[in-house]
């Protein structure tokens, strides 16, 4: 069997289509964890103690004091800013996660 010119056009577009999610698919995952680095950093725990619903309050250093300087250190990781609505709903990991992808994806 023999592929058409129009086959191969189509495949290299498949394989570039595929690249692209996987490379956003990385990122995602990059970003998953290296907010949760930051998290785990700032409240002095292990990042095997991170999950995606780990709240503020579920560690004695994530106060409101902890609160504040993981946002700090995710604007500066980032290079993104949060405004004081976006801040004000940040509760747990998924929140901050998803924020920073938001900021990051623009």
């Amino acid at each position: 069997m023999r592929l058409k010119r129009s086959d191969l056009h189509f495949n290299k577009k498949l394989i570039a289509l595929k690249s692209k999610l996987n490379n956003i698919y990385l990122l995602k995952m990059n970003t998953e964890e290296k907010v949760k680095e930051i998290i785990a950093d700032a409240i002095e725990v292990q990042v095997s103690q991170i999950e995606e619903d780990t709240a503020i309050g579920d560690f004695p250093k994530w106060d409101s004091m902890g609160q504040i300087i993981i946002i700090s250190a995710l604007e500066k990781e980032f290079d993104i800013k949060f405004d004081p609505e976006v801040i004000m709903d940040l509760e747990d990991v998924g929140d901050m996660i998803e924020a920073v992808e938001e900021r990051i994806s623009k």
